[in-house]
């Protein structure tokens, strides 16, 4: 939906997808980059951008066995076929609830080749607005996806997933460690035990919004990777782009064109 492969120039470079897309050049707002550390949880402010304005696309995926059909918005700049958002009906501050995460762990048990992500405000989040992003993996089909997909590589996969877990602790089912071999620092949450993971991924989580540290999360069934923002990261704000979920996960889209032909290692 509103992609097509030739619109972006994705490269292979040590492991990381760089995909090249002008368009969001100057686009959204989150390529701001955000220098100083704004509020986690800032306060709503209706005469702003919020979901409420949007009539945007729509379009239905097929998850699950057996299937159902779901309906999400389009992303406006999708990074992958089959991008969407997940927007609240009404305005709400950018956090997580447990909620939210009970929600988002429903999406996931009915369709397993879902990703799904969530920026908070400090961490890339465009609008001050309750949302989050997700993509549907999926297997190249035919030769032309091979490039689409992930500059040659059989499936959509975010390369943080085939990284190495150093686990370090376990409360109960759930096990929690560290990536110690992937450049953003990061926690990951693993169990089979679905209540379990949520309620102490939640009570992690909890601790980030009341000490205001800004975070990006990738969540996969069973596994969810959390990236809380200690610091700046200015390796990064160098190449002109404000990183969030995805781009920790090793799926970076730049905006310049001068990175056509030789994108950054």
């Amino acid at each position: 939906v509103a992609f097509d492969p030739r619109e972006a120039e994705i490269y292979n470079v040590d492991e990381f997808i760089i995909r090249l897309d002008p368009r969001r050049q100057g686009g959204p707002e989150k390529a701001r980059l955000e220098v100083t550390r704004p509020q986690v949880l800032l306060p709503l402010n209706k005469d702003r951008f919020n979901y409420e304005w949007v009539e945007g696309e729509m379009f239905r995926l097929s998850l699950g066995t057996p299937r159902q059909e779901k309906r999400f918005l389009a992303a406006r700049y999708p990074i992958a076929r089959y991008h969407f958002l997940i927007a609240a009906t009404t305005l709400r501050h950018q956090l997580l609830s447990r909620r939210h995460i009970g929600r988002i762990q429903d999406l996931l048990g009915i369709e397993p080749k879902l990703r799904i992500w969530f920026n908070s405000i400090g961490g890339a989040a465009s609008v001050n607005d309750f949302h989050g992003h997700g993509i549907l993996i999926k297997k190249a089909e035919e030769e032309n996806e091979v490039r689409e997909l992930l500059a040659g590589k059989k499936e959509l996969r975010f390369p943080v997933e085939d990284v190495n877990v150093k686990r370090f602790d376990e409360i109960g089912k759930v096990s929690i460690g560290l990536l110690p071999d992937w450049p953003a620092g990061a926690l990951v949450f693993e169990s089979e035990d679905e209540v379990q993971l949520d309620n102490i991924f939640f009570e992690f989580l909890l601790m980030l919004q009341i000490e205001n540290i800004p975070h990006n999360i990738l969540f996969k069934k069973g596994k969810y990777i959390i990236y809380p923002r200690l610091t700046d990261l200015p390796e990064v704000f160098t190449l002109g782009i404000n990183p969030a979920a995805p781009e920790l996960s090793g799926l970076i889209t730049l905006y310049d064109p001068k990175y056509k032909d030789t994108p950054p290692t």
